[in-house]
Parts: structure tokens; sequence; C-alpha cells
């Protein structure tokens, strides 16, 4: 059957075929609970010029709707909803595939849905109020330029929900107007995202039991984070993820691994939040507001010429917690931040990088073990800065630099420090060891206040070591009680 420029409305149904082959050039189907119905197999085509518009009311309405191993080519065709929040512009299940170019669909409930088969789309709009703008249930589909909006104010909304599918998408472009998540994946599903450009979601992505990998392009989020994973994996290469200043957490995982080249988060609260998997990071930053740069617990991360960025004087660059956490870094650079590294009953392996920290701390363990190489930490010349503290906790230094702090290096309640050719320089006390143990080979302190090495029990062993005080004033090794 051939139809061209014919208009029907005002019917329950606009057409309706099974088994045979229909093409539309044209006309009008309005008024309608369904546009166009195709099943049992064959061949649906609907050209340039064709606009349908559907209303509410009976079970499922939609724009069109193909099954049965159909295969349909829609091109430059107008599909509009009535605006009530119900009704989907285009609905396939068991189609053997279909084909959009050019498809503007607006006003909808959900924009389209496929169930198996596969879904094209170039071109063309989405412009929905209800759960989805696009969900694929097993199947595979292809995205390139697709625009989606949503108008609604569902926190649960999806533009994108993949459940046990493959899509490939390529410049698609999302507005959320503060509300909905940019894409949902579970279920073994699988994504390849080229340059998208997601614009004021509530949430980026939510990866469960599924894989995505994304290229470049940006998720600009208010809500809770940019992307969580969930017993998965993901990869982010050149991704710019950005809070708007209300978005909470760049990165959430939760089980499962993500591994980012070249990905820049920025403009959030707390930067990784990271529970248990495993995160690789290699060049990038993490620019955050809140509470830290990177959470860790029950985890591994390993960060590499990476730059985390705090709000000047509040917050920790990385917070490692909970014993069997464990965080290795080379050249990363840490500023802007009251604590540098905290680390409670965990691990911590730095090389080469930096920490300038303002107010609190550089490095401090509480329990758990650390190792530093080559590691330049600097303070604000507060007094009651600490480059360095070991509580309960074993550190080893070798080379680097601190200064610029209250205290270069702080030993107490069990902790011990070895350091080997590490400089203090311009720091007010050297090394305060109180029920510790410090030993330094090597390496010099520059003091200028009360004294170089302060030792109130504990043990202190230096050896090869060059102390400097501030010319008239101060000790260079002050013993207070004995040593253990």
């Amino acid at each position: 059957m051939t139809m061209t420029n014919v208009n029907i409305s005002n019917v329950k149904m606009g057409v309706w075929m099974k088994n045979g082959n229909l093409t539309v050039n044209g006309g009008t189907i309005s008024e309608v609970q369904t546009g166009i119905t195709m099943t049992g197999g064959g061949r649906l085509m609907v050209n340039e010029g064709t606009r349908i518009t559907f209303t509410s009311g009976g079970t499922r309405n939609y724009g069109i709707g193909v099954g049965g191993e159909v295969t349909a080519n829609i091109t430059g065709a107008e599909i509009t909803g009535s605006g009530s929040g119900k009704g989907t512009g285009v609905y396939a299940t068991g189609a053997k595939a279909v084909t959009m170019e050019e498809v503007r669909i607006s006003n909808v409930s959900e924009g389209v849905e496929a169930k198996g088969g596969i879904l094209a789309m170039k071109g063309g709009s989405i412009g929905f109020m209800g759960e989805y703008g696009i969900s694929l249930n097993q199947g595979g589909g292809v995205l390139k330029d697709v625009r989606m909006i949503y108008t609604g104010s569902s926190p649960t909304a999806d533009f994108i929900k993949v459940v046990d599918g493959t899509v490939i998408a390529e410049g698609i472009k999302i507005d959320g107007n503060g509300y909905g998540q940019g894409m949902s994946v579970t279920q073994k599903g699988h994504v390849v995202l080229i340059k998208p450009n997601y614009i004021n979601v509530d949430k980026g992505m939510t990866v469960s039991e599924g894989i995505v990998r994304m290229f470049g392009g940006e998720i600009g989020f208010t809500g809770d984070y940019g992307v969580y994973l969930k017993k998965g994996g993901a990869a982010l290469i050149a991704v710019t993820i950005k809070g708007n200043r209300t978005g909470k957490t760049g990165i959430k995982l939760n089980e499962g691994r993500i591994d980012l080249y070249k990905t820049n988060i920025r403009d959030v609260h707390k930067g990784m939040t990271i529970t248990e998997g495993i995160v690789r990071m290699e060049g990038g930053s993490m620019e955050f507001k809140g509470d830290y740069g990177v959470y860790l617990t029950k985890s591994i991360a390993a960060l590499k010429n990476v730059r985390i960025t705090g709000p000047s004087n509040k917050g920790t660059g990385v917070y490692v917690q909970s014993g069997v956490g464990a965080v290795m870094m080379k050249e990363v650079r840490i500023s802007e931040v009251e604590k540098g590294v905290e680390v409670i009953s965990g691990n911590l392996m730095m090389h080469k990088g930096s920490v300038a920290f303002n107010g609190g701390h550089g490095v401090s363990l509480i329990g758990g073990n650390a190792a530093l190489k080559d590691v330049n930490i600097t303070g604000q010349d507060h007094e009651t800065e600490v480059a360095v503290k070991a509580l309960m906790g074993t550190v080893a230094i070798k080379g680097g630099e601190m200064s610029n702090v209250g205290t270069g290096v702080e030993a107490t309640n069990g902790g011990a420090v070895w350091l080997v050719d590490t400089s203090l320089r311009d720091v007010y006390k050297g090394v305060s060891v109180e029920d510790g143990v410090v030993h330094m080979e090597g390496g010099e302190i520059g003091f200028m206040g009360e004294r170089g090495v302060s030792l109130t029990r504990g043990q202190a062993l230096l050896d090869d070591v060059s102390i400097t005080g501030p010319g008239d004033e101060g000790t260079g090794c002050m013993q207070r009680g004995r040593e253990r």
C-alpha cells in the first residue's frame, strides 16, 4: 500500500497493517490513539512531510508502532503527542530494524522504545516529559547527532536507558533543564559514547552491571553525581565532568573499575567517592569546592600526572580510610587544600609530585603505611601546620623537601618516620617526637623557631644530618624524658 498526502483524523487507529509493505508520503494523521501500526513482517516507509499527532486514552498510545519482524524506515517525519504525559513517539517490539533520519518527536511521555532488533537514529530531536527519551531493551542501537530535551520534573527520568543491549552514540546533545539522568545502563548493557554533550541534567549516568566507554564530550550535572558505577566497568577518555557548582560528586564507584585518561572533574563538592573497586586515572584534573578530591575505602586508586585543587583553605586532597584501601600516586600535584593527604589504617605511595596546603597538614597517617619519594610538601607559614604526621603508623620518606610549615615531621603515639636525604627548610620546628620514632639519614633541617629536633620520650636517630637555626636563638636538639 502507498499513501501520498492522505489526511486521517478523529479515529482510534490511523493506519493498521499486517504482513505487507506500506509507504507513507506526506499527509497528516491526527486526533488518533495510535498513528501507524504494522506487524507480522514486511517493510514500512514513512517519508518527508508526514505528520502524526496522537492523543491520550487507551492502554498504549504511540505515533508509530512496529513489531513482528517489520523493517521500518522513517525520514523527516514529525510525531507529536497530546502533552498529557502519556504515549510514546515510536514503539518497536520485536521489529527487525527501525531506522530514523531527521525525525522530530515532541510533547510525548516517552520518545522511542525498542525491544530487540536494531534501532538507528541520525539527526532529529526528541522532546519528552515522562520516564525516558530512548529505551533499548536487548538488541542494538546507533545514534548520531540526536538532540533530546526533557520538559518534565521526574527525578527518575532517563534520556537513554539501556538494558542488556549495545548502543553506539556520537554527537548526541541532551538538555535536562535541571532534571533527569543522562543515561542508565544495566544488566550487561554496553554503551560507547563519542563526544556527547549533557547539559543541565540532575545526574549524568548510572552504570550497574554494564560497561560504558566515553570518548570526549561533557557531562554537566546539578544533582548527586556525574557518573555512578556499581558492579560494572567504565572508561572515560578526554571527558569533562562539571558540577555547575551545585553538583555533589563527580564520580561515585561502588564495586567495579573505572579508567580515566585526561579527564577533568570540576565545580563539584567532592571529586571521587570510591567505596569499593578500582580507579586508574592518568592526566586530567579534579577541582573540588567542598570535602575532598578523592575519598577511598576498601578500594585501590592509581593516579598519575593528576592535578587536584581544593577551595583554598578547606577540604582534603586525598582521603584513605578503613584498612584495606590503597592509593598509589605518581607526579600528582595537590594544592589549595587544608589537608593534602589523610590516611586512616590504609596504604599510601607517592612518587614525585607535590602537596601545597593551608592550615592543616601535608600528609597525615593514623595507622597504616606510607612511602614518599621525591615529594615536595609546602605550607603557608602557619605555626600549627605539619608537613608529615605519623600517629600509630609508619612513614618512609626519601628525597623531597618540606618547607614553610610550623613542624616538618611529627611522630606520636607509636608513629614512626624514616627519612633519607630529605630537606626541611624554613620550618618553625624541624622534627617533633613524642612516644614515637624518627630515623633521619642525610638531608638537612633549617628551622626558624625554638628547635630543630624535639624528643619527648621515644627514639630519634640522626645520621649525617645538617641542622641550621635562626642565628642567635633556638636549640638544635632537645630531649625531654627518657629515650625508649
